[in-house]
């Protein structure tokens, strides 16, 4: 709403604290060389108490301290006053700056944030505690979008949901599979190749009476499943076990 006011910022004390009670506003922002000077009216009565009625506001304005936008209350009218006149607006305070998150932040799943410093969800927190990156860590995140962390003897596996979002999952279970798979491969690929070259034939039979009678077989198994047998036989050379289809 636009308001005549005249002189615009030049206007007199006594003229402006008219205007206001006649609008029945108790604010007046005075916006001056980019400037911005908050006003309760009752700072104009002062003026006016002081001898200023006639003086220009901008000039009573010059070397004084005065109120701040937050003092003024949410909702309040407010008589924005410049060079060229003025408007009523009616104030409404910009909320403080606060961590914008995804509305998917609180899902009981744990989410990690990394965006120049490392935020946790509940969820995450609870499992994890803190988690600090190395600069690897955070190079692997920006090129591939996943990273494999250390942390104790925890592994964290985390993956980009979007943006500076990521999943956090706890893979130290299938880390620790995984090296035992690795552990007992090289310790059988040892064991090969000792017998190899004990002049020995490793073929590999899917069942036992694909062996033969006189030959040493053995059952090979992983966590109680039976992945077929090793038949050991004289006779061999150095190379790979047999598939087992001769």
């Amino acid at each position: 709403m636009e308001v005549s006011v005249e002189y615009g910022t030049g206007v007199p004390v006594d003229e402006l604290l008219r205007k206001l009670y006649s609008l029945r506003i108790d604010w007046v922002v005075i916006e001056k060389k980019k400037k911005k000077v908050v006003l309760h009216k009752e700072r104009l009565i002062s003026f006016m108490g002081m001898g200023l009625g006639d003086s220009p506001v901008e000039e009573v304005l010059k070397g004084k301290r005065f109120s701040s936008f937050e003092d003024i209350p949410q909702g309040e009218k407010v008589l924005f006053l410049d060079d060229k006149g003025g408007r009523i607006e009616g104030f409404y305070r910009e909320p403080p700056d606060a961590p914008v998150t995804p509305p998917w932040w609180s899902v009981p799943l744990p989410i990690v944030k990394i965006d120049g410093g490392t935020e946790l969800n509940e969820k995450a927190a609870a499992l994890f505690g803190r988690l600090s990156l190395t600069a690897k860590e955070i190079k692997s995140l920006g090129e591939k979008g996943e990273a494999l962390l250390s942390k104790g003897k925890k592994r964290l596996y985390l993956s980009e949901i979007e943006g500076p979002y990521y999943l956090a999952e706890d893979v130290s279970g299938e880390i620790s599979m995984a090296e035992d798979i690795g552990w007992w491969a090289a310790v059988g690929r040892a064991l090969a190749e000792r017998l190899r070259r004990e002049g020995k034939d490793l073929v590999r039979r899917d069942r036992m009476s694909q062996a033969e009678a006189d030959n040493e077989l053995l059952p090979c198994r992983w966590e109680n499943d039976l992945l077929g047998y090793l038949e050991i036989k004289d006779g061999g050379t150095a190379g790979s076990p047999s598939t087992g289809d001769e």
